[in-house]
């Protein structure tokens, strides 16, 4: 088998800014690192506890907690420069509120690495409110895409959730769209709407306990 064809890294979310974990990643034997997820504006994230972990699982609702896209303006260059010195790929995985947000986040980062557009954070709430997942709507999807699409010089990868039907529908039906736009697929990410319960409370904080199952 020719493993110089593999590649391994991080999953978004757990790296989110220059520090202990991106030094360490430099010195493993990842191919890529990615950052974030970032979006526009400094986002700090759902409040109360939002991680639980046991037994190689973990339940999260900590929302797309970050420090925003003007952080990283002084920052991301140098990031990009270790990462390159270093043998790696340097990726950002962005997601924003409306498409207009996504490509200006993508324009900004884009020349310091490839794009992942985040398509499927689960934990974003309103208030009580469960905010949609944007594959989950095929017109919007396609939007966000086509910003993307405007503001990279080349491919950009997309986030995706586990696809069930419909997801894969509108995933499949934004790719072609796009003719040979896009890269890498990321078909994983924590599967929404978990609960867990320890002693019988309910160990997130989040609207109704909620959050991201992983692991």
């Amino acid at each position: 088998m020719d493993w110089s064809t593999f590649s391994i890294g991080n999953a978004a979310g757990t790296v989110k800014k220059p520090g202990p974990r991106f030094d360490a990643l430099l010195e493993s034997e990842a191919t890529h690192i990615t950052i974030g997820t970032i979006t526009r504006e400094e986002i700090a994230g759902n409040p109360g506890r939002t991680i639980y972990s046991k037994g190689g699982t973990s339940i999260n609702s900590v929302g797309l907690k970050n420090p925003g896209v003007d952080y990283f303006k002084s920052r991301a260059k140098d990031m990009a420069l270790r990462a390159r010195d270093n043998g790696k790929e340097l990726r950002w995985s962005i997601a924003g509120s409306n498409p207009d947000e996504y490509g200006e986040v993508a324009a900004l980062l884009s020349p310091y690495g490839t794009i992942e557009a985040d398509l499927s954070c689960p934990n974003v709430w309103h208030g009580m409110v469960q905010v949609s997942m944007p594959v989950e709507d095929t017109d919007l999807m396609r939007n966000i895409m086509n910003k993307v699409s405007g503001n990279v010089e080349e491919r950009f990868d997309l986030k995706v959730p586990y696809l069930y039907p419909l997801m894969l529908q509108t995933t499949v039906t934004g790719i072609r769209s796009l003719k040979g736009r896009t890269g890498h697929i990321v078909t994983c990410n924590t599967l929404m709407n978990g609960i867990a319960y320890v002693d019988r409370k309910r160990v997130l904080d989040s609207p109704g306990g909620f959050g991201g199952v992983g692991g």
